[in-house]
């Protein structure tokens, strides 16, 4: 919900995973990444993607599962492309938008990858 009555409630679509370390289009690792402070706290790659998901200006996630190591990264960069195909990487791409739709005060916002959510506005507003 929204203090300044732009809308009630959003519930956003779970990002489609890519497997491997997120990678740019010419294969290389890409840069811009902040890791999760505390990893050791995130017990699973679903919490890592929602600690992504709930940092402002993320456009991609990555969590990390190795023996030993577990370690969760929010992206803040464009040139995510797409996984290398490492099986103890996942990696989500937030930032292709693919559509928007509004009808009867609920707005569908849909992705290419999977993110986007449904609003449900008050009076109409989207």
């Amino acid at each position: 919900s929204n203090d300044g009555g732009n809308y009630t409630s959003f519930n956003y679509f779970a990002p489609s995973s890519v497997i491997g370390k997120c990678v740019t289009s010419t294969d290389v690792v890409v840069l811009g990444r902040t890791a999760h402070t505390s990893p050791s706290s995130l017990a699973s790659s679903t919490e890592c993607l929602d600690w992504c998901m709930n940092t402002t200006g993320a456009t991609g996630c990555e969590y990390v599962s190795t023996v030993g190591i577990e370690n969760c990264y929010v992206y803040d960069t464009h040139d995510i492309d797409h996984g290398d195909g490492n099986a103890e990487h996942s990696c989500w791409i937030f930032d292709e938008l693919a559509s928007t739709s509004s009808s009867n005060n609920v707005t569908t916002v849909a992705a290419a990858n999977g993110l986007g959510g449904v609003c449900t506005c008050p009076d109409g507003l989207s």
